[in-house]
């Protein structure tokens, strides 16, 4: 699917979940398959929208995600994400959140076109703020995915799309232990083409007593990352302020 065809389908879901009524969007985040070259025509859209909390919110607190699911089948869905929690996740080197930062698919309200540029440009320093953390945000994701196709392959139930999943994670887990951030959310068009056979097969493969690699779990990496973290929350204290600002 065509990245002009994916921001149109984003922008109907987006009038569909109508969140701007009640809640102030920053902006529209796509996540899943698309953003790594394993999406065919019937995969779903998943996108999430970060809300920008108002004065009561930051105050008195606000309603957790909420998620509007689109079309008659309700196979795409919009979770909503507020800002502060976005700002956390991204602080504590959350895998997921920050691949938010890294999709060309997004809607972005023209009033914060400036902060999610700045935030954009961060997304790297991310990546290395929280080194331990991230590779076992990771490591965790992995792990439920090969949990799942074991489950699967117990059950004799195809289970090709948490198998490539976990192998695509996998493939993140030894770039960013690398340090190869500028490839980590991307699969060469080989290894692509491997994983969506794998995830769109009807076949129940044969796992075996397969572990997640102990060298792995064991990765040094060559960051010191206490001066990155400081740096991060200043930077985002102050769009935190701007914002507020509006």
């Amino acid at each position: 699917m065509e990245r002009k065809t994916i921001i149109e389908n984003m922008k109907h879901m987006a009038e569909m979940a109508n969140i701007e009524a009640n809640r102030e969007v920053f902006g529209y985040f796509l996540y899943g398959s698309q953003n790594y070259g394993l999406a065919d025509e019937n995969s779903d859209i998943d996108m999430y929208c970060i809300t920008v909390p108002s004065y009561k919110e930051v105050l008195f607190g606000y309603n957790k995600n909420a998620t509007f699911k689109i079309g008659s089948n309700n196979d795409n869905k919009i979770t909503t994400k507020n800002l502060i929690d976005f700002f956390k996740e991204l602080d504590k080197g959350n895998f997921s959140t920050i691949e938010l930062l890294f999709t060309p698919y997004v809607i972005i309200n023209e009033e914060y076109i400036e902060e999610w540029e700045e935030l954009r440009n961060m997304r790297f320093s991310f990546l290395q703020g929280n080194p331990n953390k991230t590779m076992n945000s990771i490591l965790g994701q992995a792990k439920s995915y090969l949990d799942d196709a074991r489950e699967k392959e117990k059950k004799e139930v195809s289970n090709g799309k948490p198998l490539a999943n976990y192998l695509r994670l996998m493939d993140s887990a030894d770039k960013y232990c690398n340090n190869d951030y500028a490839n980590l959310y991307e699969l060469s068009a080989a290894r692509s083409t491997v994983l969506r056979n794998i995830k769109n097969s009807s076949e129940v493969f044969r796992i075996g007593p397969r572990e997640l690699p102990r060298e792995l779990y064991d990765c040094k990496t060559t960051l010191t990352s206490t001066n990155i973290n400081e740096r991060n929350k200043e930077a985002l204290i102050d769009l935190f302020k701007n914002l507020l600002r509006r």
